[in-house]
């Protein structure tokens, strides 16, 4: 995943202060990401550890840092 920064609720835009591409740590095998309305918030589905790993989105930055992960069957996806 790379950290993005959003100008509004589900429209993310590169940040100037965050490096594009800035690697982010999730399960094994992420497989789709997904963003809340408030921009707020995303969660990726992690199709080979079967868990869900939630993050909080910088407003300002776009980084992003783990909220923690959640078990979510087998292989999930979004």
């Amino acid at each position: 995943m790379a950290s993005q920064r959003p100008t509004e609720p589900g429209r993310p835009t590169r940040s100037p202060r965050a490096a594009a591409g800035t690697a982010v740590a999730a399960g094994d095998g992420p497989s789709s990401v997904t963003i809340d309305p408030s921009g707020r918030f995303a969660y990726v589905a992690n199709s080979y550890s079967y868990n869900v790993s939630a993050f909080r989105i910088n407003a300002n930055t776009g980084a992003l840092s783990l909220l923690g992960e959640a078990a979510a069957g087998i292989a999930p996806i979004s």
